[in-house]
């Protein structure tokens, strides 16, 4: 194998990859197994006996422990059994994916050094890395001049948030600790952090959200700061105080729940306060609305229900109410999920109803009850349909005609398609 101590190459072969075996019985001292087994592809393979090292060199790939290594050159030591490898490499494990530039690692307690590295753990969501990267036993890793984020990011695209600073410590699967750090958006320092500690694992927790920031000609400089509250894995609340300088102040609620998988809702609540736009009136100006008044005090009620109570008949229940016509107009909902705010902006009125549905196939009946809000009508009528109930069948079914049928107090509706 050797003279004189220089290396002989066990393998070589230009242009393909070669695949050595007993690179595994080489790597392993004592009885072998599975978990110890060392697999090797590379353009160029070399072992030194002196040293009991294999060299490799051009598209190396290194398997071992369902672990993934790929790289320009690579060494493997079988007294000590670590891997140091120069890059551009990538390495995959069980637990995450990273790019780097070299890494030294030790095989058996999957510890070592990494430089220039980015990883990310799919499980969680997250993505760190660093200039340098200290892994230590577990999953516990300190990164120097690193970054912490759970944006999805794309090669040569700045995270839209990230922590980053001098000193990053981070457990994935429990908590990170950063030091003399920044909160980033788009790589851009936004606000120093001397010492911040974070959640590094895709459970729920409590505490206080990003704060939203913004500014109006006409409301003024925007602050709205969340706090998250994860009363358990059922259900949350979001919090939101909310200072508009020239406008308003105020506080929003944002209940979500989901006790079994066929039962799911959402209720949002919300009060401002306008003192503090003096005399001001409203900037909407239009003869479709029925009062343009603006009350000092305004608040918002909504609420969606939907609960399945046999595989084809539902329980729903919708609810909208406002203090005033232009409440939609002027506020822009928060963290509500139901409904998006440009929806919100353009009603023309809003819908309460409450109702059970019964489908089969291509028909359909039910029962509800209907009530509006309506901002144009001044004569409002918020109880238009106490009680109701409807039929629908399909054409399609049987060659039968399609009709609809609509059952009110004192009135039976049905409607037959002319085309019928």
């Amino acid at each position: 194998m050797t003279t004189g101590g220089r290396s002989e190459p066990v393998a070589r072969r230009s242009g393909r990859a070669v695949r050595l075996a007993v690179v595994g019985v080489l790597l392993i001292s004592g009885p072998s197994t599975a978990a110890d087994k060392i697999d090797l592809e590379a353009d160029h393979v070399s072992y030194d006996e002196a040293s009991r090292s294999v060299e490799a060199e051009g598209n190396v790939r290194l398997q071992w422990k369902g672990s993934t290594l790929e790289a320009d050159r690579l060494r493997v030591e079988q007294t000590t059994r670590r891997i140091r490898a120069d890059g551009p490499l990538r390495l995959w494990t069980p637990e995450l994916r990273l790019q780097a530039s070299s890494c030294d690692l030790d095989i058996d307690d999957e510890t070592g050094r990494l430089t220039d590295v980015n990883m990310s753990v799919d499980d969680l969501g997250v993505t760190f890395g660093g200039r340098e990267v200290r892994k230590f036993p577990g999953a516990r890793y300190t990164l120097t001049e690193g970054y912490y984020t759970t944006c999805r990011t794309e090669e040569g695209h700045a995270a839209d948030w990230s922590l980053g600073g001098r000193e990053v410590d981070v457990e994935v699967g429990g908590y990170g600790v950063l030091r003399h750090g920044t909160f980033r958006v788009k790589d851009i320092p936004i606000v120093y952090l001397p010492y911040i500690a974070f959640p590094a694992h895709d459970d729920r927790q409590s505490g206080l959200l990003l704060p939203q920031f913004g500014a109006s000609d006409k409301r003024g400089f925007i602050v709205q700061q969340p706090f998250f509250w994860a009363i358990d894995k059922h259900q949350d609340l979001t919090l939101t105080g909310a200072v508009e300088t020239s406008a308003r102040i105020g506080i929003n609620a944002d209940y979500r729940y989901r006790p079994r998988s066929d039962v799911a809702g959402e209720i949002e609540a919300a009060y401002y306060n306008e003192q503090i736009r003096g005399d001001e009136e409203s900037d909407i100006e239009s003869p479709l609305f029925a009062d343009e008044n603006i009350p000092e005090n305004r608040w918002m009620v909504g609420a969606r229900h939907r609960q399945q109570l046999r595989p084809n008949v539902q329980l729903y229940g919708d609810a909208l109410l406002v203090s005033d016509d232009l409440y939609l107009r002027e506020i822009d909902p928060m963290f509500a999920e139901y409904m998006s705010g440009s929806l919100r902006r353009s009603l023309r009125y809003t819908v309460n109803r409450l109702g059970v549905l019964a489908r089969q196939g291509f028909s359909s009946l039910g029962v509800r009850s209907i009530a509006y809000q309506d901002f144009v009508d001044e004569q409002k009528q918020t109880l238009q349909r106490p009680a109701e109930a409807w039929a629908t069948l399909d054409g399609d079914i049987g060659g039968m005609t399609p009709f609809t049928a609509t059952i009110v107090p004192g009135a039976i509706r049905v409607m037959v398609p002319a085309s019928a």
